[in-house]
């Protein structure tokens, strides 16, 4: 059975993008817009991988992990971002750090994919 991974991006050539290195990776991929749908899709799913940005409207993607990290702790998570020093704001209760990498944009395929072997491969 393949591996399942939501991808969460508000800007939706990005999403499309990101969903599509991950399907040919051989995963099963959902898509949510926005952390609000993300989060609502990853309490109703079982996923093995979340990719979020970070910057979005609302519930951005240091929300996403926290909520991640409430439902499933050992869920792996790769964080991108446009903003390299995005992951300095991310705060002092963010947890599973060891489970989680942080990209910036634009992410390269071989990128993405050691990120997803570093976050996934002892699993």
């Amino acid at each position: 059975m393949a591996r399942r991974v939501l991808v969460i991006d508000d800007d939706e050539p990005v999403r499309r993008l990101l969903a599509d290195f991950m399907s040919s990776f051989g995963y099963e991929v959902e898509a949510a817009s926005d952390g609000v749908e993300g989060l609502t899709l990853f309490a109703q799913g079982r996923h093995d991988l979340v990719v979020t940005d970070v910057r979005m409207p609302g519930v951005n993607g240091w929300d996403v992990v926290r909520g991640v990290r409430r439902i499933r702790p050992d869920v792996a998570i790769v964080v991108v971002s446009g903003i390299e020093t995005e992951i300095t704001h991310a705060g002092d209760d963010i947890t599973g750090l060891d489970r989680l990498v942080f990209l910036p944009k634009p992410v390269s395929l071989e990128e993405l994919r050691r990120a997803i072997d570093e976050v996934l491969g002892s699993r």
